[in-house]
């Protein structure tokens, strides 16, 4: 990775707000499970997870925009989750209830969530698109 792709720091102080995913929810996700791939982007990863219908992929169009018109995009990954039952109940691949898809659906539902994969942070974002993208902004260093 050269100097000008790298896009976050171990090292810089985390918002407050952020949380640590805990550690049976990193010990319970294995390489195979859904979104297990967040937790080795090289990029913080927003998260947005609702109910399939026509405002979830409008909220993530518009976030996506709103990062290009702020020019941040390239500090982020924007993933969209299609829950319709919005609980936690999707199974792990070991079985146990406590792998990260669960864990961002019982803590991002309807709202976006910022995830700092080398720090194995999150940071929830309520708000519109515009309240999204200014938060990104302000973590984008984080």
């Amino acid at each position: 990775m050269s100097a000008t792709e790298k896009t976050m720091s171990i090292d810089s102080q985390s918002p407050d707000g952020a949380v640590k995913i805990p550690a049976e929810v990193l010990a319970n996700t294995s390489s195979n499970e859904k979104f297990s791939n967040v937790l080795q982007s090289n990029k913080k990863v927003i998260y947005i997870s609702g109910p399939d219908c026509p405002a979830l992929n409008i909220l993530h169009f518009a976030v996506k925009n709103e990062l290009r018109e702020r020019k941040i995009a390239k500090n982020y990954t924007v993933l969209l989750d299609k829950n319709p039952r919005g609980t936690i109940g999707v199974s792990c691949s070991n079985g146990s209830k406590k792998c990260l898809h669960n864990y961002l659906l019982q803590n991002c539902y309807e709202k976006a969530c910022v995830i700092h994969p080398l720090k194995k942070e999150i940071f929830a974002i309520d708000g519109d698109p515009n309240v999204i993208a200014d938060r990104a902004l302000t973590i984008k260093d984080w």
